[in-house]
């Protein structure tokens, strides 16, 4: 529920979506693996997961990123 929701604020086909719904829909996912997910560049899933990170909904460990527990 608390994804749908920040899903709303962004916008269904925003990056910052995508990103979200690739992690929901997978768990946890590499650069590259949410790069094919996404349908995006490199640049835009680093752009993303800083963007989200910033907001506290992103977690990384090692070379892999998860959506924070909520």
């Amino acid at each position: 529920k608390v994804w749908k929701s920040w899903i709303e604020k962004f916008g269904s086909d925003t990056l910052n979506s995508r990103f979200i719904n690739a992690l929901l829909d997978h768990g946890s996912m590499t650069q590259p693996q949410l790069r094919v997910a996404m349908k995006c560049s490199n640049q835009s899933v680093y752009d993303t997961a800083g963007r989200l990170s910033k907001l506290g909904l992103l977690s990384k460990n090692g070379s892999k990123y998860s959506l924070k527990e909520l």
